[in-house]
């Protein structure tokens, strides 16, 4: 069997393919009505037994799945919290193929993932550096006020050990909580790179200390 991945001229890139595929056999080989796939997006890496491996990016994904206009979504049982942030879409967390056959037959339907309540969540974050606890530095400290009420970039120059990476640290203990949006726009960058691990999302601003 060959399969084509039109149109040729986009790059596709993962694993999150594979259920599609052997859906899409089983339905070109009239193994599974094609009416019954309509509605779906479906999305997951499966392993040689049939079973259904967690992908990169299912957060982003189901946004676009909602956006395009569809109500349901399949994907692997260990995303399902991830895509269960949006809101509008009903996400199917399905265990193996087998499962996800019998659902789309009829025969034993897959309870839905209840959807993913951010706020209920949400708990104060610990800060490596607080503002309050840096002594002097009074021109920088007011500049961080400044840049994060008004939402500026700031560029430290200075020797190294005089406080740059500390009072960088110390700018995330005077903004305010990241909301919905924000929250969901740092999901979706953890979920592509594959760095979410066991949380459905991420309720806290990133601080990265990149070296030279």
């Amino acid at each position: 069997i060959t399969i084509s991945l039109a149109p040729s001229d986009i790059k596709k890139k993962g694993t999150c393919f594979d259920l599609a595929i052997a859906l899409g056999i089983l339905s070109a080989t009239q193994q599974l009505n094609e009416q019954n796939l309509k509605n779906y997006y479906v999305l997951g890496e499966l392993s040689l037994d049939g079973k259904l491996r967690g992908i990169s990016g299912a957060l982003n994904m189901a946004r676009l799945a909602s956006r395009a206009g569809f109500k349901e979504i399949i994907l692997p049982a260990s995303n399902a919290r991830e895509a269960a942030v949006v809101q509008d879409i009903a996400v199917i967390p399905a265990p193996d193929l087998n499962a996800i056959i019998s659902h789309l037959e009829g025969r034993k339907k897959i309870a839905l993932q209840p959807p993913t309540e951010i706020h209920d969540v949400r708990g104060q974050t610990k800060h490596a550096v607080d503002i309050s606890e840096i002594r002097g530095q009074q021109n920088a400290k007011r500049a961080l006020a400044i840049a994060a009420a008004g939402g500026h970039n700031m560029l430290m120059i200075g020797s190294p050990g005089g406080g740059k990476t500390m009072l960088a640290q110390a700018l995330n203990s005077i903004l305010p909580p990241p909301n919905l949006e924000e929250i969901i726009e740092i999901t979706k960058i953890y979920s592509a790179a594959g760095v979410l691990g066991e949380r459905p999302f991420i309720n806290f601003r990133p601080f990265r200390s990149p070296h030279h």
